[in-house]
């Protein structure tokens, strides 16, 4: 399955601040838990959020921010 996720797994999420290095600690069915490496700071995400929230690759991520900063 293209979209599973496990736990440990780091991923990229962009947030209003920029794009934030994030490793899964919970992962269910519905759901996963990712911490922020930086602040410890614990994030919730669904399945839907993948490829529009959080990434695999960095640079998606980077580009999904400045498409995002842009509209603003």
């Amino acid at each position: 399955m293209a979209d599973r996720i496990i736990n440990g797994q780091f991923l990229y999420a962009v947030t209003s601040k920029g794009v934030i290095e994030i490793r899964t600690r919970t992962v269910t069915e519905d759901y996963f838990v990712g911490t922020d490496l930086e602040t410890s700071q614990a994030l919730l995400f669904t399945y839907d959020d993948l490829d529009e929230a959080v990434f695999r690759n960095k640079d998606a991520a980077l580009s999904a921010y400045k498409v995002v900063k842009h509209d603003d």
